[in-house]
């Protein structure tokens, strides 16, 4: 996939899911807080997706900071817990 259609692809991601924004979010949490992401396993597999994971958080907000823990391919299983 060219870069410009994975762009596409998060921008009208983004539009369906954020929208204009969730009303109780803009009216409790301030538009300048920051926090962090946890992904939860919920069974075995192979990780996928890290790379667009992290253009998407970049997109919601070019400031932020993405640590990777592990690369696409990796095993995962119940029990892994990352930290984005």
């Amino acid at each position: 996939m060219h870069i410009d259609q994975i762009d596409a692809f998060i921008a009208a991601g983004l539009k369906e899911d954020v929208g204009t924004g969730d009303v109780t979010c803009l009216a409790c949490i301030p538009s300048d807080a920051r926090n962090r992401a946890r992904l939860l396993v919920k069974d075995e597999g192979i990780l996928a997706g890290m790379e667009i994971a992290e253009r998407v958080f970049t997109t919601v907000d070019p400031n932020c900071h993405f640590e990777k823990l592990l690369d696409d391919g990796a095993d995962i299983k119940y029990t892994t817990s990352l930290l984005l």
